[in-house]
């Protein structure tokens, strides 16, 4: 017998747990509006791109990553206490990349087993590039801190 369950944190937020058909734990607040994407084309190299900012009383968590480039990059994925500044305060993560013939690399990095990233809360989340065009999505929720 099989049950499909789903847990409620019982403060409100909307936050889950739920068990996938395929057995994997996802911890996130799908269903609500915490969800989020941001979707950036990264054309200069060496400049800051934010993609979200911090928001009061919660902390956002990167569940999935997905990176296109027809060029070798170094792609830093970043906390900053500002969303113009390159200075990389706490680094979530780094990827080099070597492309050839003008094929292009495509990473796509679902976190599994309701694995994330958390961003320190009061934080932005940038990114940057040393080389031009690198188009990035990444994709996350806010919690509320308990």
């Amino acid at each position: 017998m099989t049950l499909k369950i789903n847990l409620k944190d019982g403060y409100g937020t909307g936050n889950l747990a739920e068990v996938t058909n395929a057995g994997e734990l996802i911890i996130a607040g799908f269903g609500t509006s915490t969800n989020k994407s941001s979707f950036q084309s990264m054309t200069s190299p060496n400049v800051a791109y934010n993609f979200f900012p911090p928001v009061s009383g919660q902390q956002f968590f990167i569940t999935s990553i997905v990176i296109t480039s027809t060029a070798s990059a170094v792609i830093q994925i970043y906390g900053a206490t500002s969303p113009s500044t390159i200075t990389v305060e706490t680094l979530l993560f780094k990827l080099v990349t070597t492309a050839s013939n003008q094929t292009p690399f495509v990473l796509s990095l679902p976190l599994p087993f309701g694995g994330f990233i958390p961003v320190l809360e009061g934080e932005f989340l940038n990114a940057q590039t040393d080389t031009a065009t690198v188009n990035i999505n990444i994709v996350g929720y806010y919690a509320t801190k308990t």
